[in-house]
């Protein structure tokens, strides 16, 4: 069966970029499964390229850590370690609840006013049911938040140490439950800048944080399949939560 891979036909960038970028999705949105063999040949034929460009995007997404390649053995979508989940959300916590702060502190009128179209958009798509919509405005959210430290960086970083989470919040995030409650913890921290109020803005993105840390921290019960145990130097369920230290 073939996968939802996004045509590498239109795009920016060279091809080797454009089948990177195409493959790189398909794995964060757990279209490529962790674990999951990857068939080069089959996937250059599927995009209609020669093995070169599929060769370099792998060799990419390894150095990522979202893919590995085992010589003689074939090459993997990388299993899940709650470990380096834990440690991601330790990094992004600690980076974003600063980064909110400050931004209450220092966001203009015109960011202001980005931030509460932004939401007004996540609110019709939550109420449409759109799971997908929503956390693509979910994702520009934090990304306007951090760009409007004036930070340049920042973005970037915290989609690194973010990247491993990425993968695994797919599973859960785009349920209407977890939509609606998203939502809700959203409009306080919109509210918070617009307020330039620093510390509910920070208390305001823990909370937020917290519960996404929560239902990442089932996965480990309900889904070990997609774990590699060999990577956990503690059991699964033995792993404290990614915030607690900080929070």
């Amino acid at each position: 069966m073939a996968l939802k891979i996004k045509s590498v036909a239109e795009g920016y960038g060279s091809l080797s970029e454009r089948v990177f970028q195409s493959l790189r999705q398909a794995i964060l949105s757990m279209e490529m499964a962790p674990g999951e063999r990857i068939d080069k040949k089959a996937l250059a034929k599927q995009l209609g390229v020669s093995l070169f460009p599929v060769s370099e995007a792998i060799t990419q997404l390894s150095s990522e850590g979202i893919v590995e390649v085992y010589p003689q053995a074939g090459t993997y979508v990388a299993s899940f370690s709650m470990r380096e989940i834990q440690e991601g959300w330790f990094l992004r916590v600690a980076l974003e609840t600063a980064a909110i702060e400050r931004v209450a502190e220092i966001a203009t009128d015109e960011q202001i006013v980005e931030l509460e179209r932004n939401f007004r958009i996540q609110e019709m798509l939550a109420n449409d049911g759109d799971g997908d919509g929503f956390f693509a405005l979910d994702e520009k959210m934090h990304e306007l938040i951090l760009s409007a430290t004036g930070y340049p960086k920042l973005v970037s970083l915290t989609q690194t140490v973010w990247l491993q989470a990425e993968r695994a919040r797919h599973l859960f995030a785009k349920s209407h439950g977890s939509t609606l409650a998203a939502l809700e913890e959203h409009r306080v921290l919109i509210r918070a800048i617009a307020e330039h109020n620093p510390e509910k803005a920070r208390q305001g993105m823990k909370i937020h944080l917290e519960r996404v840390a929560g239902e990442l921290r089932q996965l480990g019960d309900t889904r070990p399949d997609l774990f590699d145990l060999r990577k956990e130097k503690t059991p699964l369920r033995l792993i404290k939560k990614p915030v607690e230290c900080i929070l």
